[in-house]
C-alpha cells in the first residue's frame, strides 16, 4: 500500500468510528478526511501525529478521487460506493477500498460486508465472523489502538487531567452498554444507587443512545449524581479503560478492548457468546455483589 496515495474518510457524524480511523491513520501516516466540524475539532485535540482535513460533504469525494488511489473507511462498500458514484463517473476513475472495523463484538452484524474488496481485520476471530466469500480478502492489523495508546500515553495522561481530573485519584468503574441494551435506565439506576461512596462510576453510552430520547432522559436524570461521570465528547477509549478497575457491559465492543487489561468484566445480560466466557454475569438487584 503506497502511503502517499492512500487516504481515509470519516463521513458526517459517525462518532463511534473516530477512535478507530484516527489511531490507524496516525500509526500508518495516512491523512484522514472528515466532513463534520465537530469531529474535526475533536480529532485535532484528542489524537497526536494525525493529519486531518475538513471538507464539505459535497466536495470531499471529488478531492479524494483527484489525489488518492486507495481509500480506508469504516463504512461497508454498499454505503460507500454511492457517495463516490457521480465523481467516479465524471473523473473516469475508481478507488480501491479497504474496510476498517469500528470495534469487535459478538453482535453478529457482519452480514452487510458482502461486496468488500479488501478488509482490515484484527485477527482470526473477526475474520471468522465475516461472510465466507470475503474471508480471503482480509489483512490482519492486530490491536493497533493499543499500540497507538502506548506510543502516546504521556499525551493522554495530560489530556485526561483536563477532561476528567478525578480519574487519577479514586477507584473507578466503567459502565459501557451497547445500543441494544434492554432496561438501560433501570441498570444505570441500580449501578448509581448501589455503588460504594468511594467509587467513581463512569458511564459511556453508545453514540446512538445519546441521540435518542432515552439518552436525553438518562443524562438529565443522573447528571447531578455524586461521583457519576458521562463520557460523551471524549473519544479515545484506551486512556479511559486504563484507569478503570472493572467494567460493566452487555455486548459492547468495549468488552473486547477491556480484555487487554486483564481486569474484571461483569455482564448485565445473559449470553453464551465468546466474550461472556471471560467475565461474570450479575443481577440488577445487587450488581456489585460479585466484585
Amino acid at each position: 500500500m503506497k502511503q502517499n496515495r492512500t487516504a481515509a474518510l470519516l463521513y458526517e457524524n459517525d462518532n463511534g468510528h473516530l477512535d478507530h480511523l484516527a489511531p490507524y491513520c496516525s500509526v500508518h501516516d495516512i491523512p484522514l478526511f472528515l466532513t463534520s466540524p465537530y469531529l474535526f475539532k475533536a480529532a485535532k485535540e484528542q489524537y497526536e501525529q494525525l493529519t486531518i482535513h475538513l471538507l464539505a460533504p459535497n466536495s470531499v469525494c471529488r478531492a479524494i478521487l483527484e489525489n488518492y488511489d486507495m481509500l480506508i473507511s469504516t463504512l461497508p462498500k454498499q454505503l460507500l460506493d454511492p457517495l463516490f458514484l457521480l465523481d467516479e463517473m465524471l473523473l473516469q476513475k475508481k478507488l480501491k477500498t479497504y474496510w476498517l472495523p469500528h470495534g469487535l463484538s459478538d453482535k453478529k452484524n457482519m452480514h452487510a460486508l458482502t461486496q468488500e474488496e479488501h478488509l482490515l481485520v484484527y485477527g482470526e476471530q473477526m475474520k471468522a465472523m465475516l461472510p465466507e466469500h470475503v474471508q480471503s480478502k482480509c489483512t490482519f492489523t492486530g490491536n493497533f489502538r493499543w499500540k497507538y495508546y502506548h506510543l502516546h500515553k504521556n499525551f493522554y495522561d495530560a489530556l485526561l487531567k483536563k477532561w476528567y481530573p478525578e480519574i487519577f485519584s479514586q477507584q473507578n468503574i466503567l459502565y459501557a452498554p451497547s445500543w441494544e441494551m434492554p432496561n438501560l435506565i433501570d441498570w444505570i439506576e441500580a449501578l448509581v444507587s448501589k455503588k460504594s461512596a468511594a467509587v467513581h462510576l463512569y458511564i459511556k453510552l453508545h453514540p446512538n443512545t445519546y441521540l435518542s430520547p432515552e439518552g436525553a432522559i438518562i443524562t438529565e436524570k443522573f447528571k447531578q449524581s455524586d461521583k457519576i461521570f458521562f463520557i460523551k465528547d471524549f473519544f479515545p477509549i484506551y486512556p479511559i479503560i486504563d484507569k478503570m478497575s472493572a467494567l460493566f457491559t452487555d455486548i459492547s465492543s468495549v468488552g473486547y478492548d477491556f480484555l487487554t487489561f486483564n481486569r474484571p468484566i461483569f455482564f448485565t445480560t445473559k449470553n453464551d457468546d465468546p466474550l461472556h466466557k471471560h467475565g461474570i454475569e450479575v443481577d440488577q438487584d445487587d450488581p456489585y455483589r460479585k466484585i
